[in-house]
């Protein structure tokens, strides 16, 4: 008998991979900040968490190491700096993640409206 949290689990690895292969490549396959291009990271700017931006390309940033949890100016220990190296260098992916940041919200807002309706 197959195991369905095993496939499941299989599945969601398989295509953690893939989003993290197409998110260096979008960033030639070095860091978006000094282009370092060995130890390369794949980081999520919205949590992958939410379901809805998971495996989305354009929610991830290649990261060296450094720029990625290490340092002080990375995207783990400095949001606020994060997000203005997304607005300046990368402002269509700020723009396009900013949208996606709302439109999320406002989905959670609604269903927790609709699930207190029901009580």
């Amino acid at each position: 008998m197959v195991n369905k949290k095993k496939l499941l689990k299989k599945e969601k690895n398989k295509k953690d991979k893939e989003w993290a292969i197409a998110v260096k490549e979008r960033f030639n396959n070095g860091c978006a900040i000094c282009n370092r291009k060995d130890y390369l990271n794949a980081h999520h700017i919205i949590p992958r968490e939410f379901a809805e931006t998971r495996w989305d390309s354009m929610n991830g940033v290649a990261v060296c190491p450094v720029h990625h949890k290490l340092g002080n100016f990375s995207f783990h220990k400095n949001g606020l700096w994060a997000i203005n190296v997304l607005k300046k260098k990368y402002p269509e992916m700020h723009d396009y993640l900013v949208d996606k940041i709302c439109t999320i919200e406002i989905d959670r807002d609604k269903e927790s409206l609709e699930k207190l309706e029901e009580k």
